[in-house]
């Protein structure tokens, strides 16, 4: 399977906002500890020091939204570090229990990670502590994920790492409202209850009526709700209109990139998928190029697929080859070989 789709598909899990389990770790509970193999970059972190900041962000090697939020974690790291905040990236379920590729990764990827990088420890031969101890006992199940715990060494926030600096700001300032977020998320797991029940009697229309519902009572998450109700129209009702009506609902909608960027993915290079609309996806695609200043490789990436699979070979030439110059790393790797494709396609 090629990367992009990997890419794409982890996108949709890390949206799975429903768990098997009910959560163990809650939001305003004591952060559990830092259990790793090996820190690689940085300097170690084992406990967490009262009154500093820390964001643990749980990613991998094959995972394309995990290599995409790291220049925005290196930035926010330079940004904050003087106010006592460390980044420590995490990586998680390697596919093989050696995690033999993740130094190596490191290594390539040198600036777009400036912040502390270490292994899950797998010593156990399972799936990983950091996966057992804060991914599933939180009850999130996909990444890339990311915990913010605060100066009193408590987990004050769980979320996707390109909606952190808003949180992060408050936390640091003295005004982040705990007891408001505890609530809300008792509430947020009750409601995902109630989706996930929908969801494993395959009632579509109860839980696509559940995520309209979700937009309503938790804005914060708009962009998720709708981002599930695409694929649960696209996959599993198998509507592929009204997906499409979503689709075009989300691009008026929404301002995060990489949700538009994982819709336009999805339209354009789904397999059979029918009818394709190639210029939705292409106007997604560029308003996700928009909203970042066109300083964001994978957005602009997808936008150069769209315009190969349309036939404007040139131009997908044209925006790759940008692609392939503000690249870094592994990035910068994978996109010259889309862009020695292209090239190839129009010998």
């Amino acid at each position: 399977m090629p990367a992009r789709i990997l890419s794409s598909l982890a996108i949709i899990l890390s949206l799975l906002v429903t768990s098997t389990a009910q959560a163990q770790l809650k939001i305003g509970d004591p952060a559990p500890p830092i259990k790793v193999s090996k820190f690689i970059k940085g300097t170690p972190v084992t406990s967490f020091e009262p009154g500093k900041v820390y964001v643990i962000e749980l990613w991998a090697t094959w995972c394309g939204p995990c290599i995409r939020a790291m220049p925005h974690l290196s930035e926010l790291q330079q940004k904050y570090r003087d106010q006592g905040v460390t980044f420590i990236g995490t990586s998680v379920q390697e596919r093989d229990v050696e995690q033999a590729k993740v130094e190596p990764f490191v290594t390539e990827a040198g600036e777009m990670m400036s912040y502390t990088v270490a292994m899950d420890d797998r010593s156990d031969g399972g799936d990983g502590a950091m996966v057992e101890t804060w991914l599933r006992a939180s009850g999130e199940r996909g990444i890339p994920k990311t915990f913010l715990v605060d100066q009193k060494g408590r987990l004050v926030w769980i979320g996707r790492p390109s909606k952190i600096e808003p949180i992060l700001k408050e936390v640091l300032a003295g005004t982040y409202d705990l007891e408001k977020q505890m609530a809300m998320a008792t509430q947020l797991a009750e409601f995902k209850g109630q989706i996930q029940e929908a969801r494993k009697a395959e009632d579509w229309d109860k839980a696509i009526a559940l995520y309209d519902e979700g937009a309503q009572r938790f804005p914060d998450m708009v962009d998720d709700w709708m981002m599930q109700k695409f694929q649960t129209q696209l996959s599993s009702k198998n509507d592929v209109a009204a997906a499409y009506e979503t689709a075009e609902e989300l691009m008026k909608s929404s301002e995060d990139a990489m949700t538009l960027g994982a819709v336009a993915w999805t339209i354009a290079t789904r397999r059979n998928l029918e009818p394709r609309n190639l210029d939705l996806a292409k106007r997604v695609a560029q308003k996700a190029v928009e909203l970042t200043n066109s300083s964001d490789p994978s957005v602009i990436d997808t936008l150069a697929r769209v315009h190969f699979l349309q036939g404007d070979i040139d131009k997908a030439i044209e925006l790759q080859t940008q692609v392939v110059e503000i690249s870094h790393g592994p990035l910068k790797t994978r996109f010259q070989k889309t862009l020695d494709e292209y090239k190839a396609a129009k010998k």
